[in-house]
């Protein structure tokens, strides 16, 4: 009985690595450059910020994070500071290289299309850039209609 259950838990184990690995469920749909339709992503959108832990990217992160809060258990947010070898890991894993302050992926995607137009999620929001370093052409409320959308396709 218990080497039955031994390898119950080890074919549930392999299950779960599996479907992680394959993206079980279908939740994303990227192309081969990493962008994402807004109609693609799923009922939890995961959202992955890679940030370097400093105090003007922690500024403007405060707005992102109020906006993420407000959405509780509907988006799983996994952090990742790329000064320490977890977020170095994770940024290679993208492709991000050189200075890179801010970028945030939902379900894997920098670039999401929304209707009229692509939106990156890279660097600083618009308006909160630095002296040493530029804004993107990102703004919260781009990341509040992308979430709205992901999360009003999966009810």
């Amino acid at each position: 009985m218990k080497r039955s259950m031994r390898s119950l838990g080890a074919m549930l184990v392999y299950g779960v690595i599996v479907c992680s690995i394959a993206a079980c469920g279908g939740r994303s749909e990227t192309s081969s450059t990493g962008a994402l339709s807004a109609g693609a992503v799923g009922i939890t959108p995961k959202v992955e910020i890679a940030f370097l832990n400093h105090a003007p990217v922690l500024t403007a992160l405060k707005d992102v994070d109020k906006l993420l809060a407000s959405y509780g258990e509907k988006v799983t947010v996994t952090r990742y500071d790329l000064e320490t070898s977890q977020g170095a890991a994770f940024a290679k894993s993208k492709g991000l290289t050189g200075h890179v302050p801010l970028a945030i992926f939902i379900d894997g995607a920098m670039e999401i299309k929304l209707p009229d137009r692509t939106v990156k999620f890279y660097s600083f929001p618009q308006g909160k850039g630095t002296f040493m370093v530029a804004s993107g052409s990102w703004t919260v409320e781009d990341l509040r209609q992308i979430l709205d959308q992901a999360i009003n396709r999966g009810q």
